[in-house]
């Protein structure tokens, strides 16, 4: 089985990316053998500029082996 996890933060609470490795977590202590591929997200607010710079790297999507450009490394400033 094959689950993408794709949440946004938790404000003042928790990143993206480790809501989406919290969702690993869990979704690995019920179903031991599933591939998760984490995707933090970011609605234009907090985090906004990691998951920018994550967005900007060639990644492999995990399903089929697909890759994804998503476009040419971009600066952010915080």
């Amino acid at each position: 089985m094959k689950v993408v996890c794709a949440p946004d933060s938790f404000k003042e609470s928790m990143s993206a990316a480790e809501a989406a490795a919290a969702m690993t977590r869990g979704v690995r202590s019920v179903f031991p053998d599933a591939q998760c591929v984490e995707v933090p997200m970011a609605d234009g607010g907090e985090g906004i500029e990691q998951v920018l710079e994550n967005a900007s790297r060639s990644v492999e999507a995990g399903i089929g082996g697909i890759k994804i450009k998503v476009g040419p490394p971009i600066e952010v400033s915080t």
